[in-house]
């Protein structure tokens, strides 16, 4: 019923209330979809992986992603609020990939055990910036964090957006 009722009006609200939906609709083109999640309306969670010798401690407990290597792991977006803090003391390089492809190859075939690889997958959402932040604090000074994507316009988005949050990102 949502979205056959009232999905559209909804929008057109929001778009005139909530000036950084508008500014990021107008920077990033978002769809339908990329509009409900920025104000937090998923028709189900997103799922942000990772790849690493990695340490989640959350309200619940901690979570070792190093036991699931190489191939990682997948956190609901609804779970990055109760993650307190990350431990990457044994990580020398962090690689943020924006393509699916691109990071499923990468973690199977060429990943460093010292490295925490991160898939991108597109538009920063509220809680995929909250993760990302939550990475950055966590991330060394001397610790190199680099961006691979295509080369296109939505590729230098992406890296401008994720240079906010990680200043030092090459």
């Amino acid at each position: 019923h949502f979205e056959r009722e009232i999905r559209d009006l909804f929008l057109r609200i929001a778009l005139k209330y909530n000036t950084g939906l508008a500014e990021a609709c107008e920077h990033e083109g978002l769809g339908v979809r990329d509009q409900l999640a920025y104000l937090g309306i998923y028709a189900r969670p997103e799922l942000y992986e990772l790849s690493g010798d990695c340490i989640i401690n959350t309200l619940s407990g901690t979570v070792n992603v190093a036991a699931v290597t190489p191939y990682g792991l997948a956190l609901p977006s609804t779970a990055i609020d109760s993650i307190l803090s990350m431990d990457l003391g044994n990580i020398q390089r962090v690689v943020f990939i924006e393509n699916k492809t691109n990071y499923d190859e990468y973690i199977l075939s060429e990943r460093i055990p010292w490295e925490l690889v991160v898939y991108h997958g597109g538009f920063l959402s509220p809680q995929k910036r909250k993760l990302f932040a939550k990475i950055a604090e966590s991330i060394s000074p001397d610790v190199d964090v680099f961006f691979w994507s295509d080369i296109d316009l939505g590729g230098f988005r992406m890296f401008s957006h994720l240079q906010c949050i990680i200043p030092g990102l090459l």
